[in-house]
């Protein structure tokens, strides 16, 4: 998330998952981390997202 500038909303958004479950992958405090699989997805839709996301911002 750091990397490409994303926050819970946009990850949920490329998972097709809840918010609150992104933030619950990001607690310390809870032992639930992000499934393999949904890792490997961000990892590989991230880029694209984020520059889109950027392109975006860029002609508002």
């Amino acid at each position: 998330m750091h990397e490409y500038k994303l926050k819970a909303t946009d990850v949920a958004a490329i998972l097709g998952r809840e918010v609150n479950t992104v933030r619950i992958w990001r607690c310390k405090s809870d032992n639930r981390n992000i499934p393999v699989d949904a890792l490997a997805l961000l990892e590989l839709k991230a880029p694209a997202y984020a520059a889109n996301k950027r392109a975006s911002k860029a002609r508002a």
